[in-house]
């Protein structure tokens, strides 16, 4: 038997096992998936700031930015909160502002 070795990236499954974990909380599968893809995002951001890489945001604008967004409330995912907001669809994850579309995860 000749040995084959399966390379993925791992925000892929990231999405999915945190889509698939939102669906166990009673969120449909479309708020699902967009939360899904809020936690994908989040995971490499805050390592990159662990690292370094990125620079924290300072407090003045977080608190500016939090007031900006309206009726934002926040959705604990696999350890990660995940900034959501009621739209006529449904929960969707907020990423600069803007719901984040299931069908942008498809």
């Amino acid at each position: 038997m000749t040995e084959r070795t399966v390379l993925i990236n791992r925000a892929p499954v990231l999405t999915l096992w945190a889509s698939t974990v939102a669906e166990r909380l009673g969120f449909d599968q479309d708020e699902a998936l967009s939360l899904g893809k809020s936690v994908a995002g989040l995971t490499p951001q805050s390592r990159g700031r662990r690292l370094g890489i990125y620079k924290p945001v300072p407090q003045e604008v977080k608190k500016v930015r939090a007031r900006k967004r309206g009726e934002e409330f926040l959705i604990e995912i696999c350890g990660r909160s995940v900034p959501a907001i009621n739209t006529t669809e449904g929960v969707r994850a907020v990423s600069k502002n803007k719901p984040i579309e299931a069908m942008s995860v498809e």
